[in-house]
């Protein structure tokens, strides 16, 4: 999917207080499309920069084959590495996350960003684990991903429940943001804890000044943490199984 208004607007703002504590990493090399001979577009993610309070001019943050390399620099983000299965877009780091990563690449890397990678891997539960024992300690997972509108796009649209069950209940994991957001950022809504809600998180299509979800393309965009302590951080290693929140909420009480 690339890096759109709504993921670089959330780089843009963690850029301003964190430094990765390690390497930096996209899954898959994504695309930053910002077109320097393009008003609308340099307009638009100039606006992005504004809201993060970052005074720059955004044709600093693009590169002439339209990848991110470039912005994440800009960013103060890192020299930004791409994981990808395959070379064919070059990316410098080759490994199907089907499959374990190796020992060597765990706990490397301070950010790993995913712009539209996940879904697209068949075994998610293993490409998620994969993440997690990547991280290094104190280290930040932003995910831009599929929520609604992209039926034909891979394999898997995800939900709230796999955030939070998954990363801090299961994990251990601090949740800074979940959120659902248009790609262009006209519409943006907080997700929250489905544990402490009580119920399941779900939406009616229809009109957004009634509360609900548009009929349109949306984003699940969340970013959470691997904390210093010992049982998140020393492999990654689960500390549970994870299991759908409401149901383990009937379970108990039957």
């Amino acid at each position: 999917m690339g890096i759109n208004y709504s993921s670089f607007l959330q780089l843009a703002k963690l850029s301003r207080d964190f430094t990765p504590p390690g390497r930096t990493l996209m899954l898959g090399r994504q695309k930053f499309d910002l077109r320097a001979d393009r008003w609308i577009g340099r307009t638009h993610f100039t606006q992005a920069l504004k809201a993060a309070g970052i005074k720059d001019d955004i044709r600093n943050y693009a590169q002439p084959d339209r990848y991110s390399e470039t912005m994440f620099r800009q960013l103060g983000l890192g020299e930004v590495e791409a994981l990808d299965a395959s070379p064919f877009e070059g990316a410098s780091l080759v490994h199907d996350l089907n499959e374990p990563v190796p020992d060597e690449m765990k706990g490397q890397f301070g950010l790993i960003v995913d712009g539209g990678t996940l879904e697209h891997v068949f075994d998610v539960a293993q490409a998620m684990d994969n993440v997690a024992q990547m991280l290094a300690p104190g280290g930040r997972f932003l995910s831009f991903t599929p929520f609604n509108g992209y039926p034909g796009h891979g394999f898997y649209q995800f939900s709230p429940e796999l955030v939070w069950t998954y990363w801090k209940s299961t994990r251990g994991f601090i949740v800074h943001d979940c959120r659902v957001a248009a790609p262009k950022g006209w519409f943006n809504r907080d997700l929250v804890d489905t544990r402490e809600a009580g119920h399941r998180i779900q939406f009616d299509i229809g009109s957004v000044a009634l509360g609900r979800m548009p009929a349109s393309r949306l984003l699940m965009c969340y970013d959470v943490e691997k904390p210093a302590s010992a049982a998140a951080a020393d492999d990654g290693s689960a500390t549970g199984k994870a299991l759908q929140s409401d149901y383990e909420k009937r379970w108990a009480s039957s």
